[in-house]
């Protein structure tokens, strides 16, 4: 099903009409909820490519639908709206995963448009990037993996063997052995393949703070040291796989 175009979340009628006829006239898919329960309820029975979301809602605030969004579809862009005076949260909005903010009243609708054109064109792109991801013809040997030894059809067989699980894996090994190269091979034989793959990069990652990071985390012994290292993990969240790398 063809995904919505813009989302719009505001108790504010009038702002809720002003956004449904520039939908209208630019021939976007859209749909409103009012309160941050209803945006909640929508988002998650829904596929949706930008969000116009207002900071104070009534039941649930902006913050913690904006924290909803990058927790279980991050590829969806946000765009808050903010009053006179609000820049503060507006910009704190972004340090949590906004695209970016529009200040009430809005005086350059021009740029109100393009700034919401841009966060759709956006999600499409990432969106684009995921598919071709998924349609890659894998090289020789296991998922992007190169290899025929004993130990590599060991380490092929442990990813394999995870592919129905849910729980969090932990991959360690020194810089250059393959552990993105592994987490991917876990993320495409997994349950969520279909979800887009994040990578990340934690630069000077202290290696106590990596250790108590990964307390919780389950993990799966591996068979080679060549894909294992400390400071680098695998991490799962719901409908997504992410991977964070960090460098020392």
């Amino acid at each position: 099903m063809k995904p919505v175009s813009l989302l719009i979340v505001d108790d504010e009628e009038v702002i809720v009409k002003l956004f449904e006829r520039i939908a209208r006239r630019e021939k976007w898919s859209c749909a409103a909820a009012r309160t941050g329960v209803e945006a909640l309820d929508f988002l998650t029975k829904n596929d949706v490519e930008c969000v116009l979301l207002d900071l104070n809602l009534p039941s649930y605030s902006g913050f913690q639908v904006l924290e909803f969004i990058k927790s279980t579809k991050p590829s969806i862009e946000v765009v808050i709206i903010t009053g006179m005076g609000s820049v503060e949260q507006a910009v704190q909005a972004l340090k949590q995963g906004a695209f970016d903010y529009l200040s009430k009243p809005f005086e350059d609708m021009d740029k109100v448009v393009l700034t919401l054109r841009n966060a759709m064109e956006k999600h499409r792109l990432v969106r684009k990037i995921h598919e071709l991801q998924l349609n890659e013809e894998p090289v020789d040997g296991f998922q992007g993996i190169i290899g025929r030894s004993t130990i590599m059809q060991e380490l092929y067989h442990l990813i394999n063997s995870l592919k129905n699980s849910s729980a969090s894996v932990l991959i360690e090994g020194e810089s250059g052995t393959g552990k993105e190269m592994v987490a991917k091979a876990i993320h495409r034989t997994s349950k969520r393949a279909k979800n887009p793959f994040w990578s990340s990069i934690a630069r000077r990652f202290p290696k106590a703070s990596s250790r108590a990071s990964s307390s919780a985390t389950s993990r799966a012994p591996s068979p080679a040291r060549s894909p294992t290292s400390a400071g680098s993990s695998r991490k799962r969240t719901e409908g997504r796989c992410s991977w964070t790398r960090s460098e020392r």
